[in-house]
């Protein structure tokens, strides 16, 4: 019985997501958000240079849905070297949750981080508590851009589930 609830839960959050999706298409990466997503950009100094942002921020569901698109400058490349990498996606995650956590006022805790795969780049998924709400996040970088899908939600299950949507209907054009 839980089974079977659980799968219909799964079913009307897919049909919602997709029932208004919205693809978001550039030259270098697609994505569909669940509906049109508010969009927002700006130039940020970091410790490789002047960085160019372009986030995509959506409130869906009671969630938080953001994918940031950060371009650091020509030349730079953040993805060959492993320990590099590992450095700016962890940098780069641990950046969003904390500036989302200060915004609230809130502690947050780590509660997962794993290093993945994406076609042939590395890439970073992690979970962490930020007072009630739960961040998840999944982060790569391809030479000298960093791309990032956040959720925040009350729900860790359910934030799950919107990630896990939005990562398979993500695609890197390398």
């Amino acid at each position: 019985m839980r089974m079977k609830k659980l799968l219909s839960f799964a079913t009307i959050l897919l049909i919602g997501f997709y029932a208004q999706a919205q693809v978001i298409q550039t030259d270098d990466f697609e994505l569909t958000f669940p509906a049109e997503p508010k969009i927002d950009e700006q130039e940020i100094v970091t410790e490789a240079g002047d960085t160019h942002l372009k986030m995509y921020q959506l409130m869906h569901n009671g969630m938080m849905i953001l994918f940031t698109n950060a371009t650091y400058p020509e030349g730079l490349d953040i993805s060959t070297n492993k320990e590099v990498n590992k450095k700016v996606l962890k940098n780069s995650k641990n950046g969003s949750i904390s500036n989302f956590a200060g915004q609230m006022g809130m502690e947050v805790t780590l509660v997962s981080e794993v290093f993945v795969e994406y076609k042939s780049l590395y890439g970073m998924r992690s979970i962490d508590r930020v007072g009630q709400y739960f961040g998840q996040v999944y982060t790569i970088a391809h030479l000298n851009k960093l791309y990032s899908i956040l959720v925040f939600s009350e729900n860790e299950a359910e934030g799950k589930e919107v990630l896990d949507t939005l990562v398979d209907s993500f695609s890197l054009k390398i």
